[in-house]
């Protein structure tokens, strides 16, 4: 059974417009590569770890969540991060 807030956070992400493409990463943005690493890292996160009952985005939709998952992807591999980051996993690995 839902909880008061999951079902909150279902209602908010069905408003309409929430599902209107927003342009994010313009030429003017710019972004630090460790927010980048860490934004990378919250959204892996997230996205493994929506199975897991009560989890805040347990109820996304599968294609969001591989949406956001390309997402993070595309910052990592822009920042030069990929290879940076695979390292960081062994390292914490142990």
């Amino acid at each position: 059974m839902k909880s008061d807030a999951m079902e909150m956070v279902d209602t908010m992400m069905s408003v309409p417009g929430m599902g209107e493409k927003v342009k994010f990463m313009g030429q003017s943005t710019t972004m630090s590569r460790r927010v980048i690493l860490i934004l990378y890292k919250l959204i892996a996160k997230g996205v493994n770890d929506k199975e897991e009952p009560g989890h805040l985005l347990e109820n996304i939709p599968q294609d969001v969540a591989t949406e956001l998952k390309a997402f993070a992807d595309d910052c990592l591999e822009k920042a030069g991060l990929v290879d940076f980051n695979k390292g960081l996993n062994k390292l914490l690995a142990k």
